[in-house]
C-alpha cells in the first residue's frame, strides 16, 4: 500500500471532504439539543464546550460520565446526573438543592459507567459484570437509589445461565451527543487523543452525535501517519472546534497541567449561591466565547499565567514504532 504521505492525486484517499470546522457556539447550536443526554468526558474534559453549553442555556438536559461537573444543574440546565463523582457536589448549596428534589442522581463506580457506555458503544441492550456484588448497591436501602430516577431500571441482579454465579446487569449507556477535548483533530473530525484513557474512547463511540474541541488543527496527513493514536474516526464526528487551552480548568497531557486557582474559583464560587453568580458572571456569561475567557484568565492570575501552565517536563519514545507489513515490490 503507498504510504499517506504519498498517495497519488487519483486516490480515493486524496478525494476532498467537507470540512466540519465550526466555532464552539455553532457547534453547540447545531448539535446539542434540549432534553439531550450529555457527555463532556473525564481524562479529556471539554471544559470550553461545557461553558458554551451554560451559555446557550440548553435545557433539561441529563449529564452521564464517570466524573460530572455541577456546573450545568447549578444553573438549572441540566436536572439529572448518570455519573460515579459529581465533582464540587459537597456544595452546601448543591445538597441544599438536592435534598429539596431538584437533582436526581443515579450512581455508579468509575468501572461500571465504562462498562455502560461499552455496551453502548458495541450495540448491547445490557453488559453483565460482577462489580457491585456484595455492596450497598444492591442493599434493600440504596436499590432502587433514593434520590434517582431509574428506578428498578438502574440494575437487575440474576444467575447466569452458563455457570449458574450471581452477576449485574447493567443498562446500555448512549449520549445524544459527546462533548471532548483532544489533542490533534484535522477538519474532517479524525481526532486524536493520548494518556489516561479512561471511559473516552467508549463515549464518544456510543454518542448519537458528537463534537470535538482541539488544541491543535493537523493536516490529515499528520493523523494517518500515525493511525494509532486517532481515537475516533471523522465520519462519526459532527463538528469540530479549534479551542486552545480548551480542557480549562483541567490539564491536558503533552501541553498543559490543570490550573488550581482556576479550579478554586469554580469549586469554590459553586458552594454558594452568590459565589456560583460570580463563576457565571465572570466566566461564562461575561465571554462571549473561550477567547475572552483566556483573556480574563491573563486579567485575573497575571500576564503569563496560561503559558506558565504549559508542560515544560516531557518524555519521548525511546524507539519509535513502524507501521508498514509489506515489502517493496
Amino acid at each position: 500500500m503507498t504510504e499517506p504521505s504519498s498517495l497519488p492525486p487519483s486516490s480515493p484517499l486524496r478525494r476532498d471532504r467537507p470540512s466540519k470546522l465550526l466555532s464552539a457556539r455553532e457547534a453547540v447550536e447545531r448539535f446539542v439539543h434540549d432534553g439531550d443526554s450529555v457527555f463532556f468526558g473525564y481524562t479529556s474534559w471539554a471544559g470550553g464546550l461545557e461553558r458554551e453549553v451554560a451559555r446557550q442555556r440548553k435545557r433539561n438536559l441529563t449529564s452521564v460520565a464517570t466524573v460530572g461537573s455541577i456546573l450545568l444543574p447549578l444553573l438549572g440546565t441540566c436536572p439529572r446526573l448518570i455519573t460515579s463523582y459529581a465533582l464540587g457536589a459537597q456544595s452546601p448549596w448543591f445538597l441544599e438543592r438536592y435534598r429539596a428534589g431538584e437533582f436526581a442522581i443515579e450512581d455508579y463506580t468509575n468501572q461500571t459507567i465504562a462498562l455502560m457506555f461499552m455496551a453502548g458503544a458495541l450495540g448491547m441492550p445490557f453488559v453483565p459484570t460482577k462489580a457491585m456484588l456484595g455492596s450497598d448497591y444492591l442493599a434493600p436501602d440504596f436499590y432502587p437509589q433514593p434520590g434517582g430516577f431509574l428506578g428498578e431500571n438502574k440494575l437487575r441482579v440474576m444467575d447466569s445461565p452458563f455457570d449458574g454465579e450471581r452477576v449485574v446487569l447493567l443498562p446500555a449507556l448512549r449520549p445524544s451527543v459527546s462533548c471532548v477535548h483532544v489533542q490533534w483533530a484535522d477538519e474532517e473530525g479524525n481526532a486524536a487523543f493520548w494518556g489516561g484513557h479512561g471511559e473516552v474512547r467508549w463515549g464518544l463511540w456510543a454518542s448519537e452525535r458528537v463534537i470535538i474541541s482541539a488544541e491543535e488543527i493537523v493536516p490529515t496527513s499528520v493523523l494517518r501517519s500515525d493511525p494509532h493514536r486517532v481515537t475516533i474516526p471523522g465520519f462519526m464526528v459532527d463538528a469540530v472546534v479549534h479551542m486552545p487551552f480548551g480542557a480549562l480548568p483541567w490539564g491536558l497531557p503533552g501541553y498543559y497541567g490543570a490550573s488550581g486557582p482556576m479550579q478554586y474559583d469554580f469549586l469554590g464560587g459553586m458552594r454558594t449561591e452568590e459565589g456560583f453568580k460570580q463563576v457565571l458572571d465572570f466566566w461564562v456569561d461575561g465571554c462571549a466565547g473561550e477567547d475572552d475567557v483566556l483573556r480574563r484568565y491573563e486579567e485575573r492570575f497575571g500576564a503569563g499565567s496560561l503559558d506558565r501552565l504549559r508542560v515544560d517536563r516531557t518524555w519521548f519514545p525511546e524507539r519509535p514504532i513502524r507501521y508498514g507489513w509489506k515489502a517493496a515490490q
